[in-house]
């Protein structure tokens, strides 16, 4: 569960690519490792690279990122 944050103007430009950006996210984490969450630098690590991808998609859909930060609510780590 991942919460992104943005202005009250651009929440619904955010909202009209979450497909996108879902899809990225999901690509991301699908990469990682049980080691790459296994710390707390790791987890910020992983953080801040889906902010980043995050930031891309909107930056190359919208021209700007929109989302200034983006946070793990809830994070479950699967064997």
């Amino acid at each position: 569960d991942i919460a992104l944050r943005a202005s009250n103007d651009t929440k619904d430009r955010v909202v009209l690519h979450e497909p996108l950006i879902r899809d990225q996210l999901i690509i991301l984490f699908s990469q990682k490792t049980e080691e790459d969450f296994a710390t707390l630098e790791g987890k910020e690590a992983v953080r801040m690279e889906a902010l980043q991808r995050v930031q891309q998609v909107l930056t190359q859909e919208e021209g700007v990122p929109l989302v200034s930060d983006l946070l793990f609510n809830n994070l479950v780590v699967q064997n």
